[in-house]
C-alpha cells in the first residue's frame, strides 16, 4: 500500500529537439546570397541606372508642365534635361570653385593651427614649471651628455678622413604620353561616363513613361485597371514631389 504522505510523482519534461533546416529555408538562404553577390559584382551599372531612374522621377513633372505649355514630348523631356544638366554643371562649379580655394589656403590655415597649438603647449608648459616651482620640485631633469660618437670602420686601402663619393642617382624613365593621359584623365573621364549613363537612361525613362506605366499595370493589375492606373500615377507624382524636395 502506497504512503498517502509522499507527494505524486510527475513526468519527465520532454524536450522537443531544434528542428532542422528545411529545403526552402536553405534555397532562400542561397537565393538571397547569389542576389546580394549579383548587385556587389554589378553595381557599375545598378547605381547609375537607380540614379537615372531618380532623376527622371524628378523631372517627370517638369517634362508635364512643359508639355502642358504646348510642346511636343521629345522637345520637352530634352529641355527638362538640360536644365537639369545646367543646374548641377553650376552647382558642381560652385562647389569646385570653393573646393579649390580651400586647397590653396590650405598651407595658411596649417600655419594658423600649428601657432594655437604652439602656444597652448607654451601655456601648459609654463603652468606645469610654475607649480613645479611651487612645490620645489626641479624644471628640468639633468641632461645627459652627448654620446660619444661610434668610430668609422677603417677599411684597408682607403683614407677614413675622405667620404666615398656617392653613386649618381638613377634618371626615372620618362613617362609615355598614354601613361600620362591615363594618370591624368581617368579619374575625370569615369564621373562623365556615369553622368552620361544617367542622362541617357534618364531620356529614354521620360520618353517611354507611358509605356512603362502601362506595361506594370498589365503585369501588377489586370483585374483593375483604373484603380491601378490612379495608383501609379498617384505615386510617380507623390514620387516626384518627394525626390525634387
Amino acid at each position: 500500500m502506497p504512503d498517502a504522505s509522499s507527494p505524486p510523482s510527475r513526468p519527465a519534461a520532454q524536450v522537443t529537439p531544434p528542428a532542422a533546416p528545411d529545403f526552402a529555408s536553405a534555397l532562400a538562404l542561397q537565393v538571397g546570397v547569389v542576389v546580394v553577390a549579383a548587385l556587389y559584382f554589378a553595381r557599375e551599372v545598378l547605381i547609375p541606372v537607380t540614379l537615372a531612374i531618380l532623376l527622371a522621377f524628378i523631372l517627370a513633372p517638369a517634362v508635364a508642365l512643359l508639355r502642358r505649355t504646348g510642346l511636343a514630348r521629345v522637345p520637352a523631356v530634352l529641355l527638362a534635361v538640360v536644365v537639369a544638366l545646367g543646374l548641377i554643371l553650376a552647382l558642381g562649379g560652385v562647389i569646385g570653385t570653393q573646393v579649390a580655394q580651400l586647397a590653396t589656403g590650405i598651407p595658411q590655415y596649417a600655419a594658423t593651427v600649428e601657432t594655437k597649438i604652439e602656444a597652448v603647449r607654451n601655456y601648459a608648459a609654463g603652468r606645469v614649471a610654475d607649480f613645479a616651482g611651487r612645490l620645489g620640485l626641479p624644471d628640468k631633469p639633468p641632461a645627459a651628455g652627448p654620446a660619444p660618437a661610434a668610430p668609422a670602420p677603417n677599411v684597408p686601402g682607403t683614407n677614413p678622413a675622405v667620404a666615398p663619393p656617392s653613386a649618381p642617382a638613377a634618371a626615372a624613365p620618362a613617362a609615355s604620353p598614354l601613361a600620362l593621359a591615363e594618370r591624368y584623365l581617368s579619374p575625370v573621364l569615369s564621373p562623365l561616363a556615369t553622368m552620361g549613363i544617367v542622362f541617357v537612361v534618364a531620356i529614354f525613362a521620360l520618353l517611354q513613361q507611358e509605356d512603362l506605366r502601362d506595361r506594370l499595370i498589365r503585369l501588377f493589375g489586370a483585374t483593375d485597371l483604373h484603380r491601378t492606373t490612379v495608383a501609379l500615377d498617384d505615386a510617380a507624382r507623390r514620387l516626384g514631389k518627394y525626390f525634387l524636395t
